[in-house]
């Protein structure tokens, strides 16, 4: 498929993607990142449902809310994209 559709765009036949499958398997750390980040993001978002306001002025409410929010939703994100590649 490769050769086909760079010898109609009449690129001299160069091939820029491999034919062969590289990288067929899971990878854990990538599995790993998305986990944790999926386990924050529910973390957060049962601490705006549920908690109560003594629980949200806690440390560990802050420390939940800056993890789900600043690198979890990118991470995740990017992540996924990753993973279809």
């Amino acid at each position: 498929m490769c050769k086909k559709v760079l010898s109609e765009n009449k690129m001299d036949n160069k091939i820029l993607l491999s034919e062969n499958e590289i990288n067929t398997g899971r990878q854990t750390e990538l599995d790993i990142a998305k986990g944790l980040a999926i386990a924050f993001m529910i973390f957060d978002h049962v601490l705006e449902c549920y908690a109560s306001t003594q629980l949200e002025n806690t440390v560990f409410a802050d420390v939940i809310y800056f993890l789900a929010c600043v690198p979890a939703e990118p991470v995740f994100m990017f992540l996924m994209g990753v993973g279809f590649l």
